[in-house]
C-alpha cells in the first residue's frame, strides 16, 4: 500500500486501460496454457487449479484464494506456494532486471515484463526497484492490474468446481460474496494512497 506513495495517480489512469488489457490477456492465456498443460501430465484436479491460478495471477495469493474456493488439500496448496517462492524468488527476482538490461530494453517494457511475469507482488516490487523508479511504477501497475482479477477468478473457479465435482450437494453454492472475500484488499488500498498523496 506505502507504494502507492511514489505512484502518482495520473500514471495509473494512464497505464490503467492498457494494463488491464494485457493483464486479462496475460492471466487468460497462462491459466488456460498451465490448466492444458497439467491435465496433459495427468496432474489431479486440485493441484491443477492451484498451480494455474497461482502462476496466472498473482502467486501465493491465488494459490491460497483458489484453494479457498475449491476447498483443496491444504498439503497441496503448500506444494504449489513453495514452487511459486522457488521460482519467483531467486531466479526470476534477480536475473530478470540483469537480462532486460543486457537486452537493453527501456524501464517501461522491463517494468511491464516484470509486472506481468513474476508471479508474487513482492517479488516484482523488489526487482522493479532494481531496475529504476519507472520500472518500479510500470511494473506495480501492471501487477496490480492481474492482482484485481483474482476475486473474479476466485468466483469463476467456484462455480466451474461446484458444477464439475461429481456430487455436487457437498459443494456450497458459488456467490458473489467470494469474489469481496477473495478480493486483495491491498489494491484498493494501494489506490487509496495513490489518490490521497496525488491530490491532497
Amino acid at each position: 500500500m506505502l507504494l502507492g506513495i511514489s505512484v502518482i495517480f495520473s500514471d495509473i489512469l494512464k497505464a490503467g486501460s492498457l494494463g488491464l488489457i494485457q493483464s486479462l490477456l496475460v492471466v487468460l492465456s497462462v491459466w488456460y496454457f498451465s490448466f492444458w498443460l497439467c491435465k496433459r501430465m495427468k496432474v489431479d484436479k486440485e493441484l491443477t487449479m492451484m498451480l494455474s491460478s497461482a502462476v496466472s495471477i498473482c502467486g501465493v495469493s491465488a494459490a491460497i484464494a483458489t484453494s479457498g474456493a475449491i476447498k483443496g488439500d491444504s498439503k497441496k496448496l503448500s506444494l504449489v506456494v513453495s514452487l511459486v517462492l522457488i521460482t519467483a524468488v531467486p531466479p526470476m527476482m534477480i536475473f530478470m532486471p540483469w537480462i532486460a538490461h543486457k537486452l537493453g530494453l527501456s524501464e517501461e517494457v522491463t517494468g511491464a515484463w516484470l509486472g506481468g511475469t513474476i508471479d508474487t507482488t513482492g517479488a516484482v516490487v523488489a526487482s522493479g526497484t532494481l531496475v529504476g523508479e519507472t520500472a518500479l511504477k510500470i511494473s506495480t501497475i501492471v501487477k496490480f492490474s492481474q492482482n484485481v482479477l483474482l476475486g473474479i477468478a476466485a468466483f469463476a473457479i467456484s462455480i466451474y468446481w461446484s458444477y464439475t465435482k461429481k456430487d455436487v450437494s457437498e459443494q456450497e453454492k458459488p456467490t458473489l460474496k467470494i469474489i469481496w472475500e477473495r478480493f486483495p484488499k491491498f489494491v484498493l488500498g494501494f489506490i487509496l494512497v495513490s489518490v490521497i498523496f496525488s491530490f491532497l
